[in-house]
């Protein structure tokens, strides 16, 4: 049903009360027209019906709500007992129009938080794929203290892995860091090599240099027990001479005497 109406339009009582009967009849009709309707917004198709129903409802109300006040806020002394009809139907109509209303707010709401949800998850995956990434542009920070033969392990490791369609639009930025990557372990794997060998030739100098002193020490011992030998033998040898000395100048002595 289509009410047209201004709000300066002047309506007698029984215009009035042709007005809620005729917008009582319309909401009935609509009521029984659309009860038995199951809503579903999930489709473009039911989406359109359902706002559709319910823009019918609303302009009922809305033309009768403006036409019937208008005429109330006048003639309310007098029509009292119109006004409770025109509440019921205001009631009954807003009733409609909330059953369609809630149905497409839902489905709104639905639609906005599957849109929230998809782009929640596109951040997730773009900054998965972004980690993998950093992960292999950090390998010569994270290697740096490892020894050669761990950088090789770890050059045969990231040549053999595959930048493959799982890393998508980020594929050739991918390929581009590995072999960026690749390039500089090499780098510190000939330098780490070069340090090795430098640190081998400096212990097996300070290695050399030990054994020599250890040697150098030994023949220093060894020379220095047969000195103190060689004094201790002295020392005996003068203790003997001083010995047979003393016993040859007792005997002489003693010889002396007895003469």
């Amino acid at each position: 049903m289509e009410i047209q109406s201004t709000a300066t339009e002047i309506i007698n009582i029984s215009e009035l009360n042709s007005l809620i009967n005729s917008t009582k009849n319309a909401v009935k009709q609509f009521e029984e027209k659309y009860s038995q309707i199951k809503i579903d917004c999930s489709t473009k198709t039911g989406y359109t019906e359902t706002k559709a129903h319910w823009s019918e409802i609303r302009d009922i109300r809305l033309a009768f709500q403006r036409k019937a006040d208008a005429t109330i806020k006048d003639m309310y002394s007098q029509y009292k007992d119109a006004k409770t009809s025109v509440d019921e139907i205001k009631t009954s109509a807003q009733e409609q129009e909330d059953r369609f209303k809630s149905a497409l707010d839902e489905e709104d709401r639905r639609k906005e938080a599957e849109k929230a949800a998809k782009i929640q998850a596109e951040k997730e995956r773009v900054a998965a794929i972004r980690a993998r990434i950093e992960n292999i542009k950090q390998l010569p920070v994270a290697l740096i203290n490892k020894d050669s033969e761990f950088l090789r392990l770890a050059i045969k490791d990231l040549r053999l892995s595959e930048t493959d369609a799982s890393y998508q639009e980020f594929k050739q930025e991918a390929e581009l860091i590995k072999d960026q990557v690749l390039i500089t372990l090499c780098d510190l794997l000939d330098s780490k090599v070069r340090s090795e060998e430098i640190a081998a030739q400096q212990k097996a100098e300070q290695e050399r240099l030990a054994e020599e002193r250890r040697k150098f020490e030994q023949e220093q011992k060894r020379i220095t027990d047969e000195q103190e030998a060689l004094r201790i033998a002295e020392y005996e040898r003068l203790q003997e001479v001083k010995r047979k000395a003393d016993a040859d100048a007792a005997e002489r002595q003693a010889q002396f005497k007895a003469q």
